[in-house]
């Protein structure tokens, strides 16, 4: 993969300058793990440089700035990360990430950056994620092998929308953690779906040590969401909540395909 990072970089600020923004919500990123790991120079460009010249348009143009980052930065021997815990990611796209807020804290004039979660749910983008991964497979009655010894704080695409654009509406600031409220393991999130969908019996369990990742996984990077509770108006939702709004989203559109 190749990229002309001084052609795009200046098409950005030419395009940033000339809408001249009231704020911008940074969720671009390259999440493809393991290939943050093979390619660790595109990573850093696309994960940290981006993010570095947008903060300083932000301070140059004034506008409040979303960032989105992830669990990620955490290095996963304990869980439940608060705010406040001290970062260790064990990966290049950790790593690059939080190289990202780094500059958003330094460098943008207004910010409000949003740590979340195994983001998952339905939807028309390249990268397949893991909650369609499941849906297909057992919609297709195939049986699939999930890890029980990998936890995170599953989080929906629309339910982190609804946060990210309250952070927009409001006087929202800092550093917040916006993810669902379970700590549960891959498996069991697998489970509450294929429950959904009279398909348990399609899973079975294994662990981490038997997959062929290149990059290394947070073993618990799962997200405590209190401050968020206290400072958002939106509700904050379990996984039992977030996997029914994702399967009732997948049957309305199974039906339409069909």
């Amino acid at each position: 993969i190749r990229i002309d990072l001084s052609k795009n970089l200046s098409h950005l600020r030419d395009l940033v300058r000339d809408v001249k923004p009231d704020y911008f919500i940074h969720s671009a990123a390259l999440t493809h793990v393991d290939l943050c790991e093979e390619k660790p120079l595109l990573a850093w460009s696309i994960n940290s440089l981006s993010t570095l010249e947008i903060a300083k348009l932000s301070n140059e143009l004034k506008f409040k700035l979303i960032y989105i980052s992830t669990d990620y930065v955490f290095d996963g021997e304990k869980g439940n990360y608060r705010e406040d815990d001290s970062v260790n990611p064990i990966n290049v796209y950790g790593a690059t990430k939080l190289e990202g807020e780094f500059y958003v804290k330094n460098y943008a004039s207004d910010w409000v950056i949003i740590r979340t979660s195994t983001i998952f749910g339905w939807g028309h983008g390249t990268k397949k994620n893991f909650g369609i991964w499941v849906v297909e497979n057992l919609l297709n009655d195939k049986k699939i092998s999930v890890v029980d010894d990998i936890f995170s704080s599953p989080t929906l695409n629309t339910y982190l929308s609804d946060f990210v654009f309250e952070a927009v509406e409001s006087d929202i600031r800092g550093l917040c953690h916006i993810a669902g409220a379970s700590r549960v393991s891959r498996y069991e999130w697998a489970l509450e779906i294929a429950k959904k969908l009279n398909k348990e019996y399609l899973l079975e369990k294994t662990d981490s040590s038997k997959m062929n990742w290149v990059a290394k996984r947070p073993r618990d990077s799962s997200l405590n969401v209190l401050k968020a509770k206290k400072i958002f108006k939106n509700p904050i939702l379990s996984i039992k909540e977030i996997v029914e709004i994702f399967i009732k989203r997948v049957r309305k559109e199974v039906c339409v395909k069909k």
